[in-house]
């Protein structure tokens, strides 16, 4: 959500991304303390990658659930074949 302009656009900027996680992880650990259900829609490649949010559901008695998409999906980001390969080649289970 941390892309979405005032009008509802998604303009994805990766130069943002430290900005986009950091908003994430606060926002999550803000509903968490209200007692509200929380989704993180994100690409987790590595384990250390969950690790905030895995905390944070301890520290909050949350349920966590891992989605784990197999298939292959259109990429909204504009990020280079090449790049998505890596990922795959880096993924950890």
């Amino acid at each position: 959500m941390y892309f979405v302009d005032a009008q509802g656009h998604y303009k994805f900027d990766p130069t943002q991304l430290p900005q986009a996680h950091s908003w994430c992880q606060k926002q999550a650990e803000t509903w968490l303390q209200q007692g509200e259900s929380v989704v993180v829609s994100n690409t987790f490649v590595k384990q250390w990658e969950m690790t905030f949010y895995r905390k944070l559901a301890k520290r909050y008695q949350a349920e966590l659930v891992i989605e784990v998409c197999t298939g292959q999906f259109g990429n909204i980001h504009g990020v280079s074949d090449t790049v998505v390969q890596r990922m795959k080649r880096d993924w950890q289970n």
